[in-house]
């Protein structure tokens, strides 16, 4: 992902995570995608015109909606995004009890049948949605969850964004029940808790941050564009023995919906290509809900893309 000192949204950030944070524990969770509804809009209409008009740009060329449809995906993806984060604060304090009345699941049971098998499961989601609710529920159901995350650091960082908003947020993911394997140290452990039977949630979409996208990333026709995926889930898939679920994460209004897809197995054909039938299922939520991916900002040659070549490989996808 793009990030950007500003001074402005330094001044945002720091009411944000003060005054606004500890208003939100004392509200119903239902306001709290009301307020970012006006969050969103404010900054849509104020803050973010440059990028707006590239991310509209960007959204019209691949999902082929109007300009005024693609406006609309703009500022909604503004109101998920705070959404996202007003919703992370409260998640610490929260048990299973209290997330079903807002989240259901489809086809949970892909999940279930593949724990039986003994091989762990990766579970690939992208940033798209409520990027942690997933490892929350899941967590608080019981199932043991690890995921690979990267906090970016150093001169990137303005010192708000480091000392408030990223410790703020270092604190709160403390709370959840995951088990966090950072991205530089990932090999050894994943390998683990894969042996171990556990799940392992992975980004398919990859980290959206150009020095951390290695050689191990391919390219796919995605979106009319060809993009770099990380294979390494495919590597991990083939190691293990363990089965890929795609799953995402649907937004409705203040409710959510987590959605498994079918297995992906190399069992019966090890020449399948996993990342590729995952690149489907992303781009197919992608088209139905714009305005819930995160990486149209990045959806440019020099960062998630490869180039205006598409890639030229047989891929086959085993479901």
């Amino acid at each position: 992902m793009k990030i950007k000192q500003n001074l402005k949204k330094d001044i945002g950030r720091l009411l944000f995570w003060y005054p606004l944070r500890w208003i939100v524990f004392v509200l119903p969770y239902s306001a709290l995608y009301h307020i970012a509804s006006q969050l969103g809009t404010f900054e849509y209409l104020f803050l973010q015109r440059d990028r707006s008009k590239k991310v509209s740009k960007a959204i019209q060329a691949a999902v082929s909606c109007t300009q005024a449809e693609a406006n609309r995906h703009v500022k909604q993806n503004l109101i998920n995004h705070y959404a996202n984060t007003l919703e992370l604060i409260r998640y610490p304090d929260m048990d299973i009890k209290s997330l079903q009345r807002f989240v259901s699941t489809e086809n949970i049971e892909y999940l279930d049948s593949a724990m039986q098998e003994g091989n762990g499961v990766i579970l690939m989601t992208a940033h798209f949605g409520a990027k942690q609710l997933l490892q929350v529920f899941l967590g608080r159901k019981g199932y043991p969850v690890n995921q690979i995350n990267h906090h970016v650091d150093g001169d990137a960082l303005s010192f708000v964004q480091k000392h408030v908003s990223q410790r703020l947020r270092k604190r709160i993911e403390s709370k959840l029940p995951i088990t966090f394997i950072a991205s530089n140290s990932f090999q050894r452990k994943t390998l683990e808790c894969l042996k171990k039977n556990q799940v392992l949630i992975v980004a398919g979409d990859g980290s959206g941050i150009k020095d951390l996208m290695d050689s191990s990333y391919r390219p796919y026709n995605f979106l009319g564009k060809s993009m770099l995926f990380p294979s390494g889930p495919e590597t991990l898939a083939k190691k293990t023995g363990a089965l890929i679920i795609p799953v995402f994460v649907i937004r409705e209004n203040s409710g959510h919906r987590i959605v498994f897809e079918k297995p992906i197995s190399h069992h019966f054909n090890p020449n399948s290509d996993s990342i590729k039938c995952y690149s489907h299922e992303l781009e197919r939520k992608i088209i139905s809900f714009p305005y819930l991916w995160d990486f149209w900002e990045e959806f440019e040659e020099g960062i998630v893309l490869e180039s205006e070549t598409t890639n030229s490989t047989v891929n086959f996808c085993i479901k």
